[in-house]
């Protein structure tokens, strides 16, 4: 009886140093097995080496601990299933978001390219995320920041485009400025319900909203000014090319009026120059002609 007693303890102490040999390395091999560049098919690949690896150990029990290494081995199989299978599930669903993520940012670039394809993208998105699988309220805050994301890239695109069409859109006292140059007073009731009506501008949080305003108002009263500015650059070189015009007809008029009054006629074909000139004063174009008339 006693020599049966430690030949059953024998047989525990291998099975348990057995076991715990294998929850070792079957834990580093869950850890080493994370860095695969795919999760898919880790569930049951592992399960499949871990059968392999288990029907050895079975083999190589004592036989007064195969029941309890069969008992043991099982517990260790659950565990490592459950690791495994949690590991895939959250990795690939993680990439299946970090896909839906990167179609977003793509149709945010689209939306910045051309906010008329809000609606269509809008939809897009909604129903794709639908597909995921998701609790609810993770679902519900996706789709919430899938619009709100998209709807403030289509608003960004009009405001880069057109800030006072924006400004007019939100009811920004239809993007006018006064005399000063800042934006008219807005009726806020009115502003509401432009914003309210507007497919874009509704899917907006109220404080990327009035950021979009302000970049808006800032884009809107910037351009005016660079505007105004080049007119009056405009102005000014069209008004120093005249007055270089009416020096040269001044300076072509002297010579060939000094010519005229001592009987010297001018042929334009051998003299353009000072005859063009003087074209740039019509005044005194006609005034040469008259003296020219009398040679």
């Amino acid at each position: 009886h006693e020599a049966r007693q430690l030949a059953i303890e024998e047989a525990q102490g291998a099975v348990t140093k057995a076991v715990s040999e294998g929850t070792a390395y079957w834990t580093e091999q869950l850890a080493n097995g994370q860095n695969a560049p795919s999760a898919e098919g880790f569930t049951s690949n592992t399960l499949k080496d871990f059968d392999a690896w288990s029907g050895k150990q079975l083999e190589s029990a004592p036989e007064l601990g195969r029941k309890l290494m069969a008992n043991r081995l099982q517990t260790l199989r659950l565990h490592v299933h459950e690791r495994a299978f949690d590991f895939e599930t959250k990795t690939r669903r993680a990439a299946v978001i970090s896909d839906f993520s990167a179609a977003r940012d793509a149709d945010n670039r689209t939306l910045q390219a051309d906010p008329s394809q809000f609606t269509a993208l809008v939809a897009n998105g909604v129903a794709a995320a639908n597909q995921l699988t998701l609790d609810p309220k993770t679902k519900a805050d996706l789709i919430e920041h899938t619009r709100e994301s998209l709807a403030f890239a289509a608003a960004s695109g009009i405001v880069d485009r057109n800030p006072d069409s924006f400004l007019e859109a939100t009811g920004q006292a239809g993007g006018k400025t006064g005399k000063d140059g800042k934006p008219l007073p807005v009726d806020p009731k009115k502003a509401a319900a432009a914003v309210a009506e507007s497919p874009i501008l509704s899917n907006l949080k109220p404080a990327h909203l009035q950021s979009l305003v302000e970049r808006a108002t800032t884009l809107s009263v910037t351009r005016k000014a660079q505007a105004e500015a080049e007119a009056e650059r405009r102005r000014a070189r069209a008004e120093a090319e005249a007055n270089k015009r009416e020096r040269e007809a001044i300076a072509a008029y002297t010579v060939l009026s000094d010519r005229a009054r001592n009987g010297i006629a001018t042929d334009p074909s051998t003299d353009p120059v000072l005859m063009l000139q003087l074209s740039g004063s019509p005044a005194l174009m006609k005034a040469y002609q008259e003296q020219a008339a009398d040679i």
